[in-house]
């Protein structure tokens, strides 16, 4: 489905650019093809515990990955057709999609398809309507609660969003975004379902050659799947399964920086960008009968650093570094010998304007 909806994307952008007459005069079409390749130390999150059982062999079930750490290559196309048919300003259509690849763990291998709408209102005002879809997306192995048997854990993402931009002056500008999300996971954990809100706040500041931005979002999760009839079966150990009422509220923070640097009359970017949020899942079950969820907290944090250096007027290269973990705090204690972990990687990309 993917494929098949940016086929017909690329296509209509050849169509407009073999025939120019047909466009208005000051529209334009760009297409950016990239390939970035990146390391993943942790690539399921595992604990400490759980990594340590992975290398001993001494997992109850064992898992499908084949290492804990991987390498993975995206390949992405970005299309857009910019043009100006409205007195108000211009407009933008953009699609992009996303292809990766992964060494060692193919079962990880995954593929997501957005789609934008942009508009400008007046110079200081603009405003974006946007749809993002990911068919399947990879967790681990859980114990399905009805068989008793081991299964894999996968879920699909609708997700819709819109974004309103105030710039009322060149060196600041205002961001307000919304998001809806639809997780519908496979057959054996219709359980874990659910739809997700989202709304946040952005300023962003320009001085010279810096950049600054900070932000804030807001998050509540609705576990529409769960069925509070549902109980594990005796004997089920907790860690084998997530089941129980998922409802969550969640701060996010965000904070970056981005320097312009001039080297041989060329322009490169140095930043860092910092994310920290903190998840409080809110189910009103007892601790006895869902442990997993009950006065559960988890906090979790990403940074990274990078550099964007041009090789030419159309290929841009860019290197990264980045940590995260997160810990975890609920009625049993088991909770935080499984879902605590560390993670810590690098990448490089490059990326090419085609047109």
């Amino acid at each position: 489905m993917i494929g098949a909806l940016l086929l017909i994307f690329l296509l209509s952008l050849s169509g407009w650019s073999e025939a120019p007459a047909a466009l208005p005069p000051d529209s334009r079409t760009t297409v950016e093809l990239t390939c970035r390749g990146s390391y993943d130390s942790n690539l399921l999150h595992y604990s400490t515990r759980d990594r340590e059982r992975f290398l001993d062999q001494t997992e109850p079930h064992p898992s499908p990955i084949r290492s804990l750490d991987d390498w993975r290559t995206d390949f992405k196309v970005n299309a857009a057709w910019q043009f100006r048919e409205l007195s108000l300003g211009g407009s933008e259509l953009r699609a992009v999609a996303d292809f990766a690849q992964h060494a060692m763990n193919p079962i990880k291998n995954l593929g997501w398809l957005s789609l934008t709408a942009a508009q400008d209102f007046g110079g200081d005002w603009n405003a974006a309507l946007g749809y993002f879809y990911e068919p399947g997306f990879y967790i681990r192995d859980y114990r399905d609660m009805h068989s008793n048997e081991f299964h894999r854990a996968k879920f699909s993402l609708n997700q819709w969003s819109g974004r309103l931009r105030w710039r009322p002056v060149k060196w600041g500008e205002l961001n307000c975004s919304g998001k809806s999300k639809q997780y519908f996971y496979n057959g054996y954990f219709t359980e874990y379902d659910g739809r997700a809100g989202e709304g946040g706040l952005e300023s962003v500041y320009r001085s010279r050659d810096w950049r600054f931005s900070m932000g804030w979002t807001y998050s509540e999760f609705n576990n529409t799947g769960f069925n509070s009839v549902d109980r594990l079966p005796p004997g089920l150990n907790l860690e084998d399964n997530d089941a129980g009422d998922g409802d969550w509220r969640e701060d996010e923070l965000t904070a970056s920086a981005r320097r312009t640097l001039r080297i041989k009359d060329q322009k490169v970017f140095v930043g860092s960008h910092l994310t920290w949020s903190s998840r409080y899942y809110t189910t009103q079950q007892p601790p006895e009968i869902d442990p997993i969820h009950h006065g559960r907290r988890d906090v979790s944090y990403t940074l990274d650093l990078f550099i964007q250096s041009p090789i030419t007027e159309r290929v841009l290269l860019e290197s990264g570094v980045e940590t995260g973990r997160r810990r975890t705090k609920a009625a049993d204690p088991i909770v935080s010998e499984v879902k605590n972990y560390n993670r810590w990687g690098y990448w490089l990309e490059l990326a090419y304007q085609l047109r």
